[in-house]
């Protein structure tokens, strides 16, 4: 019998087998033969093909773009690597505390950068960023559908919801300081990133397989269920948009008058990226990060379901998330971005979601399931 063989870098042979018993085959037919992979692709596959349909329908082919989030994929995947370099560098430095520092830190890199980890990550890599492309595409294409006609409907639950008084009157005693404002505003501003680096955390994660694949379907759930159906049924623009939609009173020129007086102090963004997706919007372009949509709010529910993920990491993990989601959750009111009932769907649908996904990964993924207990968020 033959015995084919391979030759190593230093010279010496290894066998076939041997060659394909090694992570970086393993881990390249695990992803081939991975079920939530295979579903994710068909999920994002069948959506872009529907967008890229939709847009030849409404003879506005030019506005549908599946590669628009390059560079901020490039940015997220920096911030993170540096990030995740250095807190572990940090950690073994701070709690570890070897003999031999470096070589510590080396052992440990070689044990994490293992082929298996990457190509776990590789279809998330790939498949998010053209998924997000298509999704600001359909975004865009949401007035033609359904002309934004909920906004005084919203406005007024808004009230009812809490005892005939704006939600945003209610928390302005709160945060309505310049200061205070400026950091709420660099926080929202930071979700974009979050967005990513939530991301690949759980892209590269290999410590709870069952949880990662609750997080991806509750994920890619939320952006075709919440972002893009109810976003069409709901159709609204927020009140940052609402004098301009409704043809009525500028329900919140007050709070935008403070707003702009806070701008003049410290710079918040939020006007002027208000101001740029009217402008597109008016233009009926499809550029990065346009498109408008209130309802439901997709910060606040991206916000949500990286609270429900992160609470099983850890005290550290729940106290940055629950910071961050309530932050996000204020500052989609504050800045004018949301009505708070955007933001109270959010969270009740995307609770029902997480449960639903983790029935699926029980029911579809047993082989996970079967690896690490799915804890329900509302016994956690």
């Amino acid at each position: 019998m033959v015995s084919l063989l391979l030759r190593r870098p230093d010279g010496t042979r290894m066998q076939i087998r041997t060659f394909l018993s090694t992570n970086f085959v393993t881990g390249f037919l695990e992803m081939l033969k991975s079920p939530l992979n295979m579903v994710l692709a068909a999920l994002i596959g069948s959506y872009c093909l529907f967008v890229w349909l939709l847009g030849r329908e409404l003879e506005m082919p030019t506005r549908i773009s599946f590669f628009s989030y390059e560079l901020l994929l490039f940015i997220s995947s920096l911030l993170f690597l540096g990030g995740a370099i250095s807190g572990r560098i940090l950690y073994i430095m701070l709690f570890i505390r070897p003999r031999r520092l470096f070589h510590a830190i080396g052992a440990d890199f070689k044990s994490l950068l293992c082929w298996r980890r990457i190509w776990n990550a590789l279809p998330m890599i790939i498949m998010f960023p053209i998924f997000f492309s298509a999704f600001t595409s359909f975004k865009t294409l949401i007035p033609d559908l359904m002309p934004f006609s909920h906004d005084v409907l919203f406005a007024k639950i808004d009230r009812t919801l809490h005892f005939g008084v704006d939600p945003w009157r209610l928390l302005q005693p709160f945060v309505g300081y310049f200061q205070i404002t400026f950091v709420i505003a660099v926080i929202y501003k930071f979700w974009f990133l979050v967005k990513f680096m939530g991301l690949y955390w759980q892209a590269f994660s290999t410590s709870r397989p069952a949880l990662r694949a609750q997080f991806f379907l509750a994920y890619i759930l939320s952006w075709l269920i919440n972002g893009s159906l109810f976003a069409v049924l709901l159709s609204s623009a927020g009140p940052c948009f609402y004098g301009l939609v409704t043809g009525e009173a500028d329900l919140y020129a007050p709070l935008f008058e403070y707003l702009r007086q806070a701008n003049e102090v410290h710079a918040l963004g939020s006007l002027d990226s208000q101001g740029y997706l009217w402008d597109v919007h008016i233009g009926k372009n499809t550029e990065f990060l346009s498109g408008i949509s209130a309802m439901p709010s997709m910060h606040v529910s991206v916000a949500f379901l990286l609270l429900l993920t992160g609470w099983h990491y850890g005290a550290f993990a729940r106290v940055f998330f629950s910071l961050f989601f309530v932050a996000t959750f204020i500052g989609s009111i504050h800045l004018g971005w949301h009505y708070a009932v955007d933001g109270y769907f959010a969270i009740l649908s995307n609770l029902l979601l997480w449960i639903l996904s983790g029935w699926l990964v029980r029911q579809r993924f047993p082989a996970l399931s079967g690896r690490q207990e799915i804890i329900s968020p509302v016994s956690a």
